[in-house]
Parts: structure tokens; C-alpha cells; sequence
């Protein structure tokens, strides 16, 4: 195939991983500067650059406002816990308002790329959700849909959903768009061993034939057509089951200490896949990594911002500066009490600068209103010495008092910088410490000019990125943790105006409590890249092996019985039944919705099984399948994903 480069030219992948992968392909496939000119992209991103710069098509505005799907799901909660609170929704659902939200958010996004009306979703999902549950939960389902898109057109605002049902209703038929995108070529990313990578793409002629081989908007391919199997004829398969967990990771570390001793693989060619990836899955294989003195890196990792220390000490920093301490808990300003110690240890120098008189006479009438000195500063300077004595009671030497009759504000400010608080040693600065003298410390830190940004600045993303450069070490991580919350925080400031007559607002302790409970930072897809071409043991969950393009030569499957190896078919409030074609649904009825659910899960384990196994060309390959009887908690377990792999180990090796 001559391919043709070009701006006009968009290679489809199936996910961002994937975009990744075919570009690094495409670097070492061609030479020369010609990279720029093509478009490597999902069809979802296509649909949402092409809906922004076409909006005028839908509505009489230049651009469009999209709230991103963390900020989305957030409106969907604050909504859904008002509702259950105070009118009864959800009654008999076992999930809080936050999984929930997310539930209906993708609810909402899997009818419009189905070409369901999202109107009509919630009465399909009562129709064929196998789960019996009271008719007012698919009611309240569709209130909460109504609700939220109400909400999202008061303030004029839309979410990646509404963005794709405007393209394909509204700008994907009209003829101005058709006749701009006639001079666009695309084409379709297959992702094999091809190592050239022009075969490894196929031209295709319109979108709708990118949504059925991908599957993006049409959910029905998985049971209208077969899976094609390529055997490896090439392929070995070892199956071992244990009676229990830790067996079964001994036997991991044998096995691997054997593979790794006998350097016929390389160590980037081994992979573990687990059903999901956790924290106690983490801390085996951390431990395992260290008896086998060799590296075995997790593909990606999720970084809850509950969890990290910059984070939630940046979050409490705003929460102070807007008096809503009480969304956090001890444990968590203990963290953040223990950096800015730290800091304050650290740079000593620089910070009592920051205490400078010439600071202070700068903005003196700010500084006094905000210590309470401007008219009796006598009675801060006592106040003062009293937390001194009662945290450092055992530190505090005679010399230390204060003649308070004749202490003026001026002398008041120049005991700031003589506080305990920076003259701490490093041996005080601990966990047992700070949370013995919790409050004092908090009080200090909130009234002491210059150890935080300026309380009076009104932008909040501002106060935080200033208070993360000022505290933090600066890493991939945390820069992504701090963009992210400061992203969401400018994004849900929209509903944060209480206007008189709104329908909806948010309040920012709610937002805080959003961010600090329920964000997340993903591993970015080019440390992904980096990760997978590094040369280490790799491990990764099942559903993202699937979709990374990964090509091992030795792949562990461990803990094969585990139930998350099963294809997910519904949630707790949804179900993939609901949005098959209507041909497909006309003969399913209440006395064979079991039987038909059972052959579609199978169906898609199969497919997941073939991608797993087959079509990874002829190549030697070995597989280890290890089962254990017992959760590591040790409940029984026992799923479907192991007795199909068998039935096609039987029809296929043997």
C-alpha cells in the first residue's frame, strides 16, 4: 500500500496506549521529519476536536465549554447525595453516591455511542438488568440523568457525552461538515508483530466502519461475530493449582528465580497478569522483587490523592485558607503539619526572611488585623507565650519570658521569629509530637505571615501551586497530582456562584471533600511506554495487557480462579444487555435472560482469551497458569475465565 502523509491523514487506535504504541512504531519505521503530518488519535478524541472547531453547526456559539469526566461525575455526586439525603433515591443499592455517579456517567456515555436515546436508557436497563430490584431505582436513575442535564444547561456547559450525541446528530450529517472531511483519508492501526508499519494499518472509508471494528459504538459486534483464532502451534501451556494463596506465590518465586537463572529469556520478555492490580498485589510483588534481587516493574500504577502527602497537605493548606478544616481528619493534617516542619527545618534561612521587617511594614495593616495585635497586642503576646509553654513546656528555659507590660505590636512581630516552630530539632519533628500538640501547631502556621501563601488571594489554584513549589519535592507525580486538582478546581468553579434562582451549586468544602476522597493519578502513557521497553519483568492487570500491545514471550497468569478474570457484564445499577440492537433483544424474555446472559459473558472470555494466547505469530511462548483454591483472605473462590481457558487448552493442545 502507498501511503499518503499528510495533515489530512488520522490513524485510528482503539485507546490512548495504543496511539502511543503505533506512533513509537511509526518513529522506527520511517525515516526523515515526515511525523508531524499525521494524526495519530481515538476516535473519541477525533469526535472531540472536530465537535469543538464545527460547534457553530450545533448552536450559535464559537466554542463550547466540556467539563472533563472527573468534573462531571463530580456535579453527578453532589446531585445524587442531595437526592438520596433528602428524597429516598437509591433505596436497596449497595453503593455510595460517588460509584454511583460514576455508574450513570457511563451509562450515559455508552447510549450515545450506541445511538440509544439517553432519555430511553434507564427504562432498557430495568428491562434487562438481571439483578431484580424495585422499579422507582431505574425511576430514580432517570431522574438523576434529567437532573444533571439540567444542570449542565443552566450554566451552559456540556460533558463528553452530550459532545459526541451533538457530533453524530447534528454536525457529522450536515453537508457543510461533509463536505470538509471529504479530503480526509483514515485508516485503521491494527496492532501485531508486523514490524513494518504500513501493514500495519488498512485504510477505511467512513467512521462508521472505525466504531464497529473498534467497538466504540457498537456494543452488539461481540456477539454478532465469531472470534478468529490463529493457533501458535509454537505455544506451551503449564497449569499448577494450590490449595492455598501463599502457596501459589511460592511457587512464584521459584518458578521465576528458575526462569530468571536460566537467561533463555531476556527479562523484559517475562510478564505476570493478575485479574486487577492492588495494594496488597503491589506489596507481594515488592517483596518478591527483593528476594529475587531483580526489578519487577508495574506497568502503571494509581495514585489516590487520599494518599499522598503533598497532595492532601495542599488540599488542607486551601481548606485553611477558606476555615473548612473540618473536611479532614487528624491523620490528615498531621501530614501536613509534618511537612511544613520540615520545610521550615530545611530552609530555616530562607523562611525567617520571609519574617523580615521590611515585609511587615510593607503590609502592616494586614498583618496586625490578621494576628489581632492592631489594639491590645498585650494580649496575643500572652496568648502567644501560653502555646509556647504548652508545647515546649519541657524546652522552655527561663530566659525565655516575656515581659508583657511593656510589649509593644512591633516587639510582638519581632517574637515571631524567635517561635520554637523554627528552632525546631529534627528529632521533634514526629508523628507523636504533632499529634500531641495538633492545634497549637495549626494555629501557628495559619498565623504566622510567610509560612503560607497570602490567605487573602482569591485564586485558589494559585495559593496551591504556590504553596506545592514552596513545600514540595518536585516529581512527575506530584506535578501531576497538584495540575490535576488545580484543573478541577477551575473547572467546577463554574458552580460554585450562588446566583439567586440557581438550581444547583456547588460548595467548595464539597469539592475539597470530592477531590481528597474519591480523585485519582494515573501512570501517563509514555511512562507506560517507557515502562514496557525497559527490560525489566513486567507486571500488569489483565484488562490492561489486553489493551497495551504487549508481546511476551513468557506470560504468568497468576491467580487464575480469581472471579476478576471473568468478563463484567453489569454493575450494580447497569447492564450491556440494555444496549444491544433491538433485533437482538426482541428475543430475550424473563425465561432466558439467564441462558443468554451466560453465552454473551462467555463470549467476550473467549475473545479476551484468544487475544491473550493467539494471534501473537509463531514465535516460542510459554504460558503458567497458577490457581489458587483460596483467596489471599481465604474465601473460596471459583470463576468461568479458568474453565473455558481449559476447554480451549483441550480442543487446541492436546
Amino acid at each position: 500500500m502507498i501511503f499518503p502523509f499528510g495533515n489530512e491523514n488520522y490513524i485510528f487506535c482503539r485507546n490512548s496506549m495504543e496511539v502511543e504504541i503505533a506512533k513509537e512504531k511509526y518513529r522506527k519505521s520511517f525515516k526523515g521529519d515526515f511525523f508531524g503530518k499525521l494524526n495519530f488519535t481515538t476516535l473519541e478524541s477525533f469526535i472531540k476536536e472536530e465537535s469543538i472547531i464545527y460547534w457553530p453547526l450545533v448552536e450559535d456559539k464559537i466554542r463550547v465549554n466540556v467539563l472533563s469526566r472527573n468534573a462531571s461525575i463530580c456535579v453527578l455526586e453532589s446531585i445524587i447525595r442531595d437526592k438520596k439525603d433528602f428524597d429516598a433515591y437509591f433505596q436497596g443499592v449497595n453503593s455510595n453516591s460517588f460509584f454511583l455517579a460514576t455508574q450513570i456517567y457511563s451509562i450515559m456515555l455508552k447510549s450515545v455511542k450506541n445511538n440509544i436515546p439517553v432519555e430511553a436508557i434507564s427504562e432498557r436497563i430495568g428491562k434487562f438488568k438481571r439483578s431484580i430490584y424495585p422499579q422507582k431505582v431505574f425511576l430514580d436513575i432517570d431522574s438523576i440523568i434529567k437532573s444533571y442535564r439540567t444542570v449542565m444547561n443552566k450554566y451552559k456547559v456540556i460533558d463528553i457525552a452530550m459532545l459526541i450525541e451533538n457530533y453524530l446528530k447534528k454536525i457529522y450529517p450536515s453537508n457543510v461538515y461533509q463536505e470538509n472531511i471529504k479530503n480526509k483519508k483514515f485508516y485503521i492501526y491494527k496492532a501485531n508483530n508486523n514490524s513494518n508499519f504500513k501493514d500495519s494499518i488498512e485504510e477505511i472509508y467512513s467512521l462508521e466502519t472505525t466504531e464497529k471494528e473498534f467497538d466504540i459504538v457498537n456494543i452488539n459486534k461481540i456477539i454478532e461475530e465469531s472470534c478468529v483464532y490463529e493457533k501458535n502451534e509454537s505455544i506451551e501451556i503449564y497449569e499448577k493449582e494450590f490449595e492455598n494463596y501463599f502457596d501459589m506465590l511460592f511457587y512464584l518465586e521459584e518458578k521465576l528465580g528458575n526462569i530468571i537463572d536460566d537467561k533463555v529469556y531476556k527479562k523484559s520478555n517475562i510478564c505476570i497478569i493478575v485479574a486487577k492490580t492492588s495494594s496488597i498485589i503491589e506489596n507481594v510483588i515488592k517483596d518478591l522483587s527483593l528476594k529475587l534481587d531483580t526489578d519487577i516493574r508495574f506497568l502503571s500504577n494509581n495514585y489516590d490523592v487520599r494518599n499522598s502527602s503533598i497532595a492532601i497537605s495542599s488540599l488542607f493548606a486551601l481548606a485553611l485558607k477558606m476555615d473548612m478544616q473540618y473536611v479532614f481528619n487528624d491523620d490528615e493534617k498531621i501530614e501536613f503539619v509534618k511537612l511544613i516542619l520540615e520545610g521550615i527545618y530545611n530552609n530555616k534561612n530562607s523562611d525567617i526572611d520571609l519574617l523580615s521587617e521590611d515585609l511587615y511594614e510593607e503590609f502592616d495593616n494586614q498583618i496586625y488585623e490578621s494576628m489581632a495585635i492592631e489594639n491590645n497586642p498585650t494580649v496575643y503576646t500572652s496568648e502567644l507565650i501560653k502555646e509556647k509553654d504548652q508545647i515546649f513546656k519541657e524546652n522552655i528555659k527561663g530566659d525565655s519570658e516575656i515581659d508583657t507590660k511593656e510589649y509593644t505590636g512591633k516587639e510582638a512581630l519581632e517574637d515571631i521569629k524567635s517561635k520554637e516552630i523554627y528552632n525546631l530539632e529534627k528529632k521533634d519533628i514526629n508523628y507523636i509530637s504533632i499529634r500531641k500538640n495538633l492545634n497549637i501547631y495549626i494555629r501557628e502556621i495559619r498565623e504566622t505571615e510567610g509560612i503560607l501563601p497570602s490567605l487573602s488571594d482569591e485564586n485558589h489554584t494559585g495559593f496551591i501551586k504556590k504553596f506545592y513549589r514552596k513545600y514540595a519535592e518536585l516529581n512527575e507525580e506530584s506535578i501531576n497530582e497538584i495540575s490535576k486538582i488545580c484543573k478541577l478546581i477551575d473547572e467546577l468553579s463554574i458552580f460554585s456562584e450562588k446566583s439567586s434562582g440557581a438550581i444547583f451549586s456547588l460548595r467548595y468544602d464539597d469539592m475539597i471533600k470530592f477531590i481528597k476522597e474519591y480523585m485519582s493519578n494515573f501512570t501517563s502513557m509514555r511512562r507506560k511506554i517507557e515502562n514496557k521497553d525497559l527490560g525489566n519483568i513486567l507486571l500488569t492487570g489483565y484488562a490492561e495487557y489486553l489493551n497495551s500491545s504487549i508481546d511476551s514471550s513468557i506470560k504468568i497468569i497468576l491467580d487464575a480462579k480469581s472471579i476478576a478474570f471473568d468478563a463484567s457484564i453489569e454493575s450494580e445499577i447497569d447492564t450491556d444487555l440494555a444496549y444491544m440492537d433491538d433485533s437482538i433483544l426482541s428475543n430475550i424474555d424473563g425465561e432466558n435472560i439467564d441462558e443468554f446472559y451466560r453465552d454473551y459473558q462467555e463470549k467476550a472470555i473467549v475473545d479476551d482469551i484468544c487475544k491473550l494466547i493467539g494471534n501473537n505469530g509463531k514465535k516460542d511462548e510459554k504460558v503458567y497458569i497458577l490457581s489458587s483454591y483460596n483467596t489471599i483472605a481465604g474465601y473460596e473462590q471459583e470463576n468461568r475465565f479458568l474453565n473455558i481457558f481449559h476447554e480451549i487448552i483441550k480442543n487446541n493442545y492436546n
